[in-house]
Parts: structure tokens; C-alpha cells; sequence
């Protein structure tokens, strides 16, 4: 066995133990007194300290199995507002659910980067997109809420620069992969929500991107130091925080005042604005993305063409009635939806296309 111990599972532990005590009021208080105990131990017999630590997570991970379906917007947005506030909740203190927070985001970024280090990148629904982009005269640009690389790596393995629209002296990129050729199409490609590849140091601010997978070892590998390439700041696993995740999480608390966001959203709207015709890719207009609801409301142009992409396991009236009612507040026209010329194609994947 493998003598170093995943800090994953330690952050697993911290994020179902909270749940645990305040979704579904479990009993785990023989949980954390075993869990704290392990904490403490001398850490030289690291084989024991992995086993036992196994032990305590599969038993709070069939505690957990056992409850009822709880969604992210709830548990984010309990998160920020006992942070914002500064409250206790269920014994855990607002500097703990901040640090229970960053866990939740590590373990999203450790599961979407190993699910794309599996991926085989020959899935024929993206292929057919890209097929699209590169056949297309038009200017494209794509605008994504998803945290995921997957759709940036199928452009770039097919002949195709991405544009991410940062201030060229805000960010350091890791990884060979955007050495940039000025001979193939360019994308821009506006990720609002972040990227599981973002961090930020906290101590210069830089924005750094990992596109090495070697390089992006340090932040889950407690062998190596956490060290911002620009400042040369350092950290072990004892101060996990000096590369910090850039994820914007689901919640109805988002907060849009970093430089970082605030002119990545800037970028989104500018194209929003100048656009002749928009194609959502299974995006369902969720409550909590207010502020993306907010933005298309202030952008949206009129006669503007709009085609909507489905799975073929989605309902297309339920989409179709989410953007009729976004559109009817974007224009502020009320019931006179019918004076706009707006042309809505529900193309199912893999199904007949039908129009609504």
C-alpha cells in the first residue's frame, strides 16, 4: 500500500459529516469521536492511519446513501450564508463550513479531473459539434456555466485554440496545450462559472490554469508543496489554501465583485449582445443561476435566432416554457410575446428534430 494518505479522504470525511448533522440529523457523534481520535494519532505508521481512515468513510458514506436527495444550491448557499454572517450552525463554526466549503469544491475538481483523464475524447456528440464550429463562416463563440475541461480538450485535440478572454497579465497557464497557433481557428470560450483547472494564489492573486497533469498533482498529492510559479509562495498540506479554487457554486448568494469574474462575465455579455443567433446546449435556466438569467435578460437582442439543444431524455415543453418565460422578462413585454420573431428549434440528440 501506497504509505502517503489521499488528503481526498480527509476532505470526504470533513463534507459527509456535515451533511450528515445538518440535512438529515444522523446520529455520527460515535463517528466523530473516532474520526478525532485518528486526527491525533502520531502519523508515522501510515498504512494503519489509511486503513482506519477507509473504515470511518465507508461507514459515513452508507449513513449518507441512506438519505434523501439534498441539491447543491441548498448546501452552497448554506455555506455562504453562515460565512457572510458569521454564524454557528449545528456545531460547526463559520471558519470551519468555510473550510468544509473548499473541501466540497476539492473533492468536484478531483472527481471532473479524473473523469476527464479517463475520457477517451471520441464521444460522437462532440465530435459533431466541433465538425460544426470548424465547417461554420460565422464568428463563434461559446459561453459554458459547466466547472468540467472536456470540452476544451476536444477543441484543442481537434486543431483548435481557445480563447478563455482573461487580461493577458492576470493569469500563468501551465501545460503545453495553449502554446498558441495563429494558422487554426481561435474560440473563445467564457467560462462563467470557473473551471476545475482555475486557482488563485493568495498571495499575488495570480489566476493559475493547469493544463499538465504533473503539475496539477500538488494540489491532492500531500508529497508535494503547493507553490504559486510566479511568486514562488509555498505551502504544504498543512495550509492547503495558497492555490485557491475558482469555481462560481451553485447558490443563490453568488458574488460577482472579483476582478477574475467580473470581466469574465463582461466578455460573456459583450458577445450575448453582439449575437445573431444563440444555441443553448442543455441548459435548464436553474433558480440559482439568477445571475445568468439577469444577464441574458439585459443582453438578448430582438429577431435574434435561437436553437435549443436537448438529450434525448429531457422534456422539451418544460424547456421550452423556461425560455418563453426568460424571454417574456428579457423583453419586458409581458403576454406580447408573439410581436418578437424568434425562431425556437428543440433538436433532441440522436432523435428527429421537432419544433414546438
Amino acid at each position: 500500500m501506497d504509505c502517503r494518505v489521499p488528503h481526498t479522504i480527509y476532505e470526504y470525511i470533513d463534507v459527509v459529516l456535515f451533511i450528515l448533522k445538518s440535512y438529515f440529523r444522523v446520529d455520527v457523534a460515535k463517528n466523530e469521536d473516532e474520526y478525532n481520535k485518528i486526527l491525533v494519532w502520531n502519523n508515522s505508521d501510515n498504512d494503519r492511519l489509511y486503513s482506519e481512515l477507509l473504515k470511518c468513510k465507508e461507514e459515513l458514506r452508507r449513513k449518507l446513501e441512506g438519505g434523501e436527495h439534498i441539491s447543491l444550491e441548498d448546501i452552497f448557499t448554506i455555506f455562504d450564508k453562515a460565512i457572510d454572517f458569521r454564524n454557528q450552525l449545528n456545531g460547526f463554526d463559520y471558519s470551519k463550513i468555510s473550510i468544509i466549503k473548499n473541501s466540497l469544491m476539492l473533492l468536484f475538481i478531483y472527481y471532473f479531473n479524473d473523469e476527464n483523464n479517463k475520457h477517451n475524447f471520441k464521444t460522437k456528440d462532440y465530435l459533431d459539434v466541433i465538425t460544426y464550429i470548424k465547417s461554420s463562416n460565422n464568428d463563434i463563440s461559446i459561453i459554458t456555466t459547466n466547472w468540467d475541461c472536456i470540452f476544451e480538450n476536444y477543441l484543442e485535440k481537434n486543431d483548435l485554440n481557445i480563447n478563455y478572454c482573461f487580461n493577458k497579465s492576470y493569469y500563468k497557464i501551465f501545460g503545453d496545450k495553449h502554446k498558441q497557433d495563429k494558422d487554426i481557428k481561435e474560440i473563445p470560450f467564457i467560462k462563467i462559472h470557473g473551471s476545475v483547472n482555475w486557482f488563485s494564489c493568495i498571495s499575488c492573486g495570480t489566476l493559475i490554469i493547469f493544463n499538465d497533469q504533473k503539475k496539477a498533482d500538488c494540489i491532492f498529492d500531500d508529497s508535494l508543496m503547493k507553490t504559486c510559479e510566479k511568486c514562488s509562495c509555498t505551502s504544504d498540506r498543512s495550509s492547503l489554501n495558497q492555490l485557491e479554487p475558482k469555481l462560481f457554486t451553485p447558490t443563490m448568494f453568488k458574488e460577482l465583485s472579483s476582478q477574475l469574474f467580473s470581466n469574465v462575465w463582461k466578455f460573456a455579455y459583450d458577445e450575448l449582445l453582439e449575437a445573431k443567433k444563440i444555441i443553448f446546449l442543455g441548459y435548464s435556466f436553474p433558480l440559482s443561476d439568477f445571475e445568468f438569467r439577469y444577464l441574458i435578460k439585459r443582453s438578448i437582442q430582438r429577431n435574434i435566432e435561437i436553437d435549443v439543444v436537448l438529450w434525448e431524455t429531457d422534456n422539451p415543453k418544460k424547456y421550452l416554457m423556461n425560455i418563453i418565460i426568460l424571454i417574456k422578462c428579457c423583453l419586458n413585454k409581458g403576454l406580447e410575446i408573439f410581436f418578437l420573431v424568434i425562431t425556437l428549434i428543440f433538436i433532441i440528440l440522436g432523435l428527429e428534430i421537432i419544433s414546438p
